[in-house]
């Protein structure tokens, strides 16, 4: 396993086993792709963002001297995004440099794998990953961040989801699906993708996170004020409620949804432009404007 521990990792996954602490991009990609359905495929995820596939491959043919960062709405999404570009379409590594590719989620696989001398792409999806000790073996270190985390190295920047391109790509994939439902999963995916992929899991686990478990959570604080003019903004002729039911519809569990999928709606409503304003957007936001909670910790398993 020392000599060529990604072959031997691989080989495994592919009996049915589950090596500890460890997956290849396309076992990642695998488990996260069959978690909702419908399961979109690449092109979803890359709608628009093409560019950063080519980013990171010319980053990776680089000597490995630098950390590569790429930088995401979500660590998770951005995770998502640097599989899919590892990954061709039928689920195998695309090129050479997948071939190389494996998303470490411990320390002590990390040291393990750092100490081989075979050339690897290492995805670490946990804190405090020794990547001066990686580099220095001579192996590329891709982290996948939010994207209000300071970038190191070479930072890769994965810009917003095309609505239009995702669109397409879910109805090129589903011939029943409606244009309608399509426009509507794309737009949800823009705002949120996390929170996308929750209302259309089959997994409990992505349904419910741990962190939704437990006493009932008061959800509904954070989006109390979306949708409110801002000070000196004018007459409210509005209430927000109607606004909010576009994003949670009357019955819905809220506690599937986290701080930041809450704010980041809080956010986008509070940035509407107002028919008092001239329709422009409102000076600062409103009173209770909320900034979206990015995710900084490790990316969610897929």
């Amino acid at each position: 396993m020392e000599r060529a521990p990604r072959v031997h990792i691989r080989i495994s996954e592919m009996l049915g086993r589950k090596p500890r602490d460890v997956k290849t991009p396309e076992a990642w990609w695998e488990t996260w792709h069959a978690q909702t359905r419908p399961a979109f495929p690449r092109s979803f995820l890359l709608a628009g963002r093409e560019g950063v596939c080519s980013a990171l491959a010319a980053a990776l043919a680089r000597p490995a001297h630098q950390v590569i960062t790429v930088l995401g709405p979500s660590s998770t999404e951005a995770l998502a995004v640097v599989c899919a570009c590892l990954v061709s379409d039928d689920g195998e590594a695309a090129d050479e440099t997948g071939t190389q590719a494996l998303v470490v989620s411990d320390a002590h696989a990390w040291d393990r794998l750092v100490d081989s001398d075979h050339a690897l792409v290492l995805i670490p999806t946990f804190g405090d990953a020794d990547v001066s000790a990686a580099l220095r073996r001579g192996h590329h270190v891709v982290v996948p961040v939010a994207d209000d985390v300071p970038p190191r190295g070479i930072a890769v920047e994965v810009p917003p989801l095309d609505r239009w391109k995702a669109a397409e790509a879910l109805l090129a994939q589903d011939n029943a699906l409606s244009r309608d439902a399509a426009d509507r999963y794309a737009g949800h995916a823009r705002r949120n993708l996390i929170s996308f992929r929750r209302t259309i899991a089959v997994t409990p686990a992505v349904q419910r996170p741990p962190w939704a478990e437990g006493p009932a959570v008061t959800a509904e604080g954070p989006c109390t004020s979306a949708g409110r003019p801002a000070r000196g903004s004018g007459p409210r002729t509005r209430t927000p409620h109607g606004l909010l039911r576009q994003y949670f519809p009357k019955g819905i569990d809220l506690r599937a949804h986290g701080p930041g999928d809450l704010a980041a709606v809080a956010a986008e409503l509070n940035a509407r432009p107002r028919k008092t304003l001239g329709w422009d957007t409102p000076p600062g936001g409103s009173a209770g404007e909320l900034v979206p909670d990015r995710t900084t910790s490790g990316p969610e398993l897929g």
